[in-house]
């Protein structure tokens, strides 16, 4: 096993969040160092990147949250990069940050937003949220990405839905009926393991042409208003 897949299974078998701040700003990654590291071992610090030309090295530091402003352009580029990454999730302090930008950085994988003027708990809060898989984003937020990801769609979610298999589906249903649900707290009920229902989730998100849970969500939610569903139904 080399450095890089050391560092993955490290992320994938640790308990705790471990942090990578990515900032240009030395105030602010002060104040985020002194906030983790007092909260150690509940939190792990895993350091900082200044620059654009630094995000490549990311992975090296086995950080499984990445905090960054979307009020600066080195914030919003760390997102338009890593947003997608499985290797770890995004949490961003916003101030000045326009709606739009906002959602677009969601739309790229943002996890979590938190304002700059909210006390620490609820950065630290929201951190362990996303850590576990959720998100961390207020209802106005939301609202308008599940909008605007259902008005885009323009293809038939029932044709989408018939290339799941009968778990799949079984999977697909309880997770839009339990939103915001952690993923260990679904695969208990599921009686899956997290890995396996892990595993599902990235099959049907193909299947459904979707990114992840929000844009799942977006979809039940266009499939509901096509196809209304009679409340006997069954989908064990």
């Amino acid at each position: 096993m080399n450095t890089q897949e050391a560092l993955v299974a490290y992320r994938k078998n640790q308990n705790n969040p471990r942090v990578l701040a990515v900032s240009n700003y030395s105030a602010l990654l002060l104040g985020l160092e002194t906030l983790v590291c007092s909260r150690s071992p509940r939190f792990e610090w895993a350091g900082a990147l200044l620059n654009k030309e630094s995000l490549g090295r990311a992975g090296e530091f086995g950080a499984s949250i990445i905090v960054t402003e979307l009020d600066s352009m080195l914030g919003r580029e760390c997102v338009s990069l890593l947003g997608g990454e499985s290797e770890f999730s995004i949490v961003a302090l916003q101030g000045s940050a326009t709606e739009a930008q906002i959602d677009e950085a969601v739309r790229k994988g943002l996890k979590g937003v938190v304002q700059k003027q909210a006390p620490n708990e609820v950065l630290l809060r929201a951190i362990l949220a996303v850590h576990r898989g959720e998100h961390w984003l207020d209802r106005l937020v939301t609202s308008r990405i599940l909008r605007g990801l259902t008005g885009e769609s323009e293809t038939s979610s029932a044709n989408l839905l018939d290339r799941l298999t009968k778990r799949e589906l079984t999977i697909y249903h309880a997770v839009i009926k339990q939103v915001g649900e952690p993923i260990r707290k679904l695969a208990c009920e599921l009686h899956i393991s997290e890995h396996t229902l892990r595993n599902h989730l990235t099959a049907i998100y193909a299947k459904l042409r979707v990114s992840g849970r929000l844009e799942l969500l977006a979809f039940a939610r266009g499939e509901q208003n096509t196809n209304p569903v009679s409340e006997d139904n069954s989908y064990s």
